[in-house]
């Protein structure tokens, strides 16, 4: 736990690059890292998290996320973006892609339907609140590796992958509570009003595999 509970810290405590990487090459080689939770996100990352210590200020949830060039598993139909109802805090430790911000807005004629989305029993639900909105693209930030970047509450965005390379971020959630504002997603028309998605666990062989090759890439 102590390798864990190091890095966790580290990411909270905005630690740089170098600091981080290494910590987390420590915590993938040891025998402690069969006990972390790796999970199949339905966008097509997979999320590892972290010791979480409740007594931590903002509620933080550390995390490492990655996107695997044969691991990852998305699952369809994908919205166009999405906010996530929490402060995004994230360094990249590997790989190369572009962050894109995206304002979403109310509007009758507009050609895309927004959805908030709740989780329960290893299912996240997006469900339509019955409102039109216009969507645009905004920004598109080409990140890779040691660059950090933030992303507001409330704040639209999607991360699209440039080249099938492995690309892992550490990143850091605070600002959880009962007054954070609900993650959403804006879809195209046509939708249906509701979409489910499985959050299931990474098996142990892939996790195995998915460690070694994180490992790998950040001893380059």
């Amino acid at each position: 736990m102590d390798d864990q509970r190091k890095l966790a810290r580290a990411i909270v405590d905005g630690g740089d690059h170098h600091e981080i990487v290494a910590r987390l090459t420590s915590l993938l080689r040891a025998s402690e890292s069969e006990n972390l939770t790796a999970m199949w996100h339905p966008l097509g990352f997979i999320n590892i998290s972290l010791v979480w210590d409740s007594t931590w200020p903002g509620g933080d949830r550390p995390r490492i996320h990655v996107w695997h060039p044969e691991l990852s598993r998305p699952q369809f139909p994908q919205h166009v973006c999405h906010s996530h109802g929490w402060h995004l805090r994230s360094n990249v430790l590997h790989g190369r892609f572009v962050n894109e911000t995206y304002e979403v807005s109310s509007d009758p004629r507009g050609d895309h339907a927004l959805f908030e989305v709740s989780y329960g029993d290893g299912v996240s639900r997006a469900r339509s609140v019955d409102e039109a909105v216009s969507v645009e693209l905004v920004r598109a930030d080409e990140l890779a590796a040691g660059a950090s970047y933030e992303i507001g509450s409330s704040t639209f965005h999607w991360t699209r992958q440039v080249n099938d390379d492995l690309i892992v971020t550490a990143m850091n959630g605070s600002g959880l509570g009962d007054d954070a504002p609900p993650p959403r997603n804006a879809r195209k028309k046509p939708c249906e009003p509701e979409y489910s998605y499985i959050r299931s666990s990474c098996s142990r062989a892939d996790k195995k595999r998915l460690y070694g090759d994180i490992v790998d890439c950040l001893e380059i």
